[in-house]
C-alpha cells in the first residue's frame, strides 16, 4: 500500500532519517566521510561488510541494483544515486524509501509496518513509535524477531533509540 509522505507523520520521517542518514537533508545522495570509512573498515577486515549507504544510495541499491557486494555495483550505485539526486527532490527519495523499505519478515512499507506494530496508522505514529520501527531497518528480518517478537531491547537497541530520540531533538525535529 503506497502512502505519499505528506500523509507519513513527520516524527516517523525524522526517526527514520536520523536512525539511517542524519545528514539526509545536508548531502547530495552521497556522504564521501561514511564511505571512506566503510572502506577503511572493509579493507582491515578484507571483505565487503560496511557499506555506508546514504537513504538515497539505499533506495537506488532496492530498485535498480542487486544486492551484490563488489567495487563495480557500488559503482555503480554511486553514478545512479547522483543522477537520481539531480531528478528528485528529498521528498521524493524519503516517499519511495519509505515505501519499498523492509521493516520485518514480509512487512515492506510504512504502511504496513505501522499497522503490524502498533495496529496505527502511519499518519498517527509518533516519535518514539518511529524510532522503534526505525530500529528495525539495519536489518529487518532479525531485529523484528529479536526485538518484537522476544520483546528483547538490547542494551544497544535502547541506545540506539534514545540516540535518535535525542538527535530529533538536537535538531528541532521534535521539542
Amino acid at each position: 500500500y503506497w502512502v505519499g509522505i505528506d500523509r507519513i507523520s513527520r516524527d516517523f520521517v525524522y526517526s527514520v532519517v536520523m536512525s539511517e542518514d542524519g545528514s539526509f537533508f545536508e548531502h547530495a545522495g552521497l556522504n564521501y566521510d561514511a564511505m571512506l570509512q566503510a572502506a577503511a573498515k572493509n579493507w582491515k577486515k578484507k571483505k565487503f561488510a560496511f557499506g555506508a549507504s546514504t537513504i538515497s544510495q539505499q533506495v537506488v541499491k532496492n530498485v535498480f541494483l542487486t544486492k551484490e557486494k563488489s567495487l563495480a555495483r557500488k559503482f555503480q550505485e554511486i553514478l545512479i544515486t547522483q543522477d537520481m539526486e539531480g531528478k528528485l527532490t528529498k521528498n521524493q527519495i524519503l516517499e519511495l524509501y519509505l515505501n519499498i523499505a523492509e521493516f520485518g519478515p514480509n512487512i515492506y512499507g510504512v504502511a504496513s509496518a505501522s499497522w503490524h506494530y502498533f495496529r496505527k496508522k502511519v499518519r498517527d505514529i509518533n516519535a518514539a513509535e518511529g524510532a522503534f520501527m526505525a530500529l528495525m531497518l539495519p536489518n529487518p528480518r532479525k531485529y523484528h524477531y529479536v526485538i518484537f517478537e522476544n520483546k528483547n531491547i538490547t542494551k544497544s537497541a535502547k541506545k540506539k533509540l534514545k540516540r535518535i530520540i535525542r538527535d530529533m531533538y538536537y535538531k528541532e525535529y521534535i521539542s
